[in-house]
Parts: C-alpha cells; structure tokens; sequence
C-alpha cells in the first residue's frame, strides 16, 4: 500500500466499494509484465500490489501520462477522484465496464487479454462508442501463471507494436480495434473499419516470428 495522501483519500471514499470482488472475470491483483511483452515496451505496468485497483490506475495513466517511473501509483492517485466510480466494486469485473463507460462517458475502453500458449490476443470488450468520446483507452489483461485465478489490467500505450511482432516496418501502423488487423496507412482503416465494425470483435493468433 502507498504511503500517500492522496491514495489515503481515494481508497477511503465513500463513492467507492471496499469489497475486492475476487470472482471470475475480474482483475485486480498485480502480475509482472511477461518479458516478451516488455521487451516491446508497449504497456503501463503500474505496481498496484494488491490493492485491486489495477482497472483505475490502468485508465489515469494514458489521461494523465507521467514522464518518468509511469509504473508508480503516485503519479496518477491524485486524479483519481476526477473519474465517477459510484457503486463499482474492485477489482472491477469485465462485465462491469459498460456501467463504468456510462458513468464516464468521455471514456471508451477497449480491452483485451493475451494467450501466452498460443501467442494470440482476444478481446473481452470493445465499446460501441469506441469512435465517439474524447478518449479511447486499450487495456490488456494478464494472467498469473502460477496463480489461475489472478489476473491484472495493465495499459496498452502502443497497440501496433503490442500485436504487429511479425512485421519489420519501422514505420507507424495503424490497428483496428475490432479484428486486431495492422495496417500501413489510416485511411485504408478507416475504409476497412466501416465494414468490420459491424461484426463481433475477433481473436487473432500470431505465428512465431521464426516459423513465418
């Protein structure tokens, strides 16, 4: 637990549940970012332990993006109260993030959970107002493997370098959120988007760099 002010006022807010909602589809304890996604440096960790407010801290780093140690909950526990959090219970299960969108509805959430055995990513959850607030944030979900039933949302900062392992362009890449495809130029896309999004949201399973 964080020696802050700040954080001491948040986690005693009355328009937050004390109740850390242990049951399945949710995600709060803390869980190391696996190396091969480190190594792309692609995600915000922050080391929440196990408070359970993994889904909190992971929504304020992207809104209020800190220079340096972005992993530390001191950097975003003073915003904490600009976001409404009335009646969630943590850590906040998926099925609850419709709720949350509504309660704040400049915020779009995007997420996703990654499959370590077969290198594939799927999303759990993608907004029908993804293209419409002011904000649109990725989460990724990951998994304790020693540990089934912990699970920790961390941020997504860069998605094209998260998923597009397989491609030697240095260049910017452009995802779409529903299917996970990359592309090379924003207006394919957009042109691509205004078909897929019509569908459920899909997984996609990468083959390893060296069987391609």
């Amino acid at each position: 637990m964080v020696a802050d002010t700040s954080w001491n006022a948040f986690a005693n807010s009355k328009s937050i549940s004390s109740n850390l909602d242990r049951s399945a589809g949710s995600a709060g304890s803390f869980v190391p970012t696996p190396p091969r996604i480190k190594d792309k440096r692609a995600v915000v960790n922050v080391q929440n332990s196990d408070d359970g407010y993994c889904f909190v801290w992971s929504i304020l780093a992207p809104l209020h993006s800190a220079r340096d140690h972005r992993y530390r909950i001191q950097n975003y526990a003073k915003y904490a109260s600009e976001l409404n959090l009335d009646g969630s219970i943590f850590p906040l299960p998926i099925k609850d993030i419709p709720r949350f969108e509504r309660q704040n509805p400049n915020i779009a959430i995007h997420c996703m959970v990654v499959d370590s055995k077969d290198n594939s990513f799927s999303i759990l959850y993608l907004s029908p107002h993804v293209h419409k607030p002011q904000h649109t944030i990725t989460l990724l979900i990951l998994d304790n493997e020693r540990d089934p039933q912990k699970h920790h949302y961390v941020y997504a900062k860069h998605l094209s370098r998260l998923i597009d392992h397989r491609s030697k362009n240095t260049k910017r890449s452009h995802v779409c959120l529903n299917c996970l495809q990359v592309f090379s130029a924003e207006h394919v896309l957009e042109k691509h988007e205004r078909c897929c999004l019509v569908h459920s949201p899909q997984q996609i399973a990468f083959p390893e760099p060296d069987k391609c």
